[in-house]
């Protein structure tokens, strides 16, 4: 096996900076950026057929020159920037990114930390766009049944017995990433032996989405991801025939799984990456619309459930944010739900021990989806005036980092930038959310 693609070593790096504009170097060491940038790559979307070194130093920072000379992207809504994701392996799961991820990129170490063990992957989606995957094993764990040593193991039966067809889905699945198109590599995951499956939905008045799914998910954690498959009966399908097909009963009512590819029409409108939403497994879809809504400022979407739903259906809520069309998806499939960590009793327990108000970070909250916005300030107000706990951090390097835990949810979010001023960040000292240089890949 070919080793793992990486950040290229130093020998490069001097003659890549050597080429910036001092503006843009600047920018650079505003970030603290020391390493090397991504090996040129390009995947369903590029917009070019080939990048520069010095171009993918820029798009991994977010910077845009011109003729007189570069900024940080920024806007005004929160931009999908990555995850940080609970791992029983992190490096076997980075490693197994880089394996079955033609657009994937191993990053070297963040350096030592006594908190946990970390590994880390980014990823290049098209479109000026990145994803910073950083897979966290915390060396001190919850006791019981929430240690993540005990809990990931019971997630990964629950998906290979669905996988053996003693069920249609798992509300588990519910925690993942959303895209129209990426560079995994199907056919040689499935032929190695790991549970992909395609998953259509069938809706209450009989007739079944055009649309399939393809999910699988990430091992040693209890995360997974959902590719469209646009191809789906075509020549061009990359789906081996002897694929496990799943179909979902969930009570859907068609919404846009009908019409058109399949996909929202707003997505239809204004594509920004293929890389369109992210879902989270709600014990409580409403309090997480009306976060999405009040704290981060994203709009109603359209969604094809209800909340509340009765029993024995799928219940969901959506939101968008209007300039980047992203999506967040909160789902409660509690029909789908394991007897024994059902989604209510699996976020009572972990509740139960997060406590943000005391500057308490518990296991679960390195499950965390991370949003780059312009200042803090904003989200810091909405959350003091909604009553929601949140701690914010200084993670070196001129950044901070704002924690909040959705009410009646296990979800949390990590919102980043290098500007706040209505608080003074909590100088507690947490390796394992510095990023360092890699603030690039954000």
């Amino acid at each position: 096996m070919n080793p793992p693609r990486s950040i290229m070593g130093g020998s490069r790096l001097a003659s890549c900076l050597a080429l910036l504009a001092s503006p843009v170097s600047h920018a650079f060491e505003l970030s603290g950026l020391t390493s090397t940038p991504l090996e040129p790559a390009c995947v369903d979307g590029c917009e070019a057929t080939d990048r520069s070194p010095v171009s993918l130093m820029q798009l991994n920072l977010g910077i845009h020159p011109g003729s007189h000379g570069a900024t940080l992207e920024v806007s005004d809504e929160p931009l999908p920037a990555g995850r940080t994701i609970l791992s029983t392996n992190p490096r076997a799961t980075a490693e197994w990114m880089v394996t079955y991820y033609g657009n994937a990129y191993l990053l070297p170490s963040f350096g030592e930390c006594a908190e946990a063990e970390r590994a880390a992957v980014v990823l290049d989606l098209g479109f000026n766009k990145t994803q910073l995957m950083v897979f966290v094993k915390p060396k001190t764990s919850l006791g019981g049944d929430l240690d993540p040593n005990v809990m990931i193991p019971r997630v990964e039966q629950v998906v290979v017995e669905l996988f053996e067809h003693e069920a249609n889905y798992t509300s588990w699945f519910d925690n993942h990433d959303g895209f129209r198109a990426n560079s995994f590599e199907l056919s040689k995951a499935f032929e190695d032996g790991y549970n992909v499956g395609i998953f259509e939905h069938a809706l209450a008045n009989g007739e079944v989405t055009r649309q399939e799914y393809i999910m699988f998910f990430f091992p040693y954690t209890m995360y997974g991801i959902q590719n469209v498959n646009s191809v789906a009966g075509s020549s061009r399908s990359d789906a081996p025939v002897d694929l496990p097909r799943f179909m979902l009963q969930d009570c859907r009512d068609g919404g846009f799984g009908l019409g058109g590819e399949g996909v929202a029409p707003s997505l239809l409108q204004k594509a920004h990456s293929q890389y369109w939403k992210a879902t989270f497994m709600a014990n409580n879809p409403g309090t997480a619309l009306d976060f999405a809504i009040k704290v981060l400022g994203a709009g109603m979407g359209d969604s094809p459930y209800e909340w509340p739903v009765e029993e024995g259906c799928t219940g969901a809520t959506w939101a968008q944010f209007e300039t980047s069309r992203f999506q967040l998806h909160f789902v409660n499939s509690n029909q789908y739900q394991p007897h024994k960590d059902t989604i209510k009793d699996f976020t009572n327990r972990v509740l139960s021990v997060r406590d943000l108000k005391a500057g308490n970070f518990d296991d679960y909250m390195y499950n965390s989806f991370i949003m780059r916005v312009r200042s803090l300030d904003t989200y810091v107000k909405r959350l003091q005036a909604e009553s929601i706990d949140y701690m914010l951090l200084n993670v070196g390097k001129g950044e901070y980092a704002l924690f909040a835990s959705i009410p009646d949810n296990d979800i949390t979010f990590q919102l980043r930038s290098f500007h706040v001023t209505v608080e003074d960040p909590t100088p507690l000292e947490m390796c394992t959310q510095q990023f360092g240089q890699y603030w690039g890949a954000l």
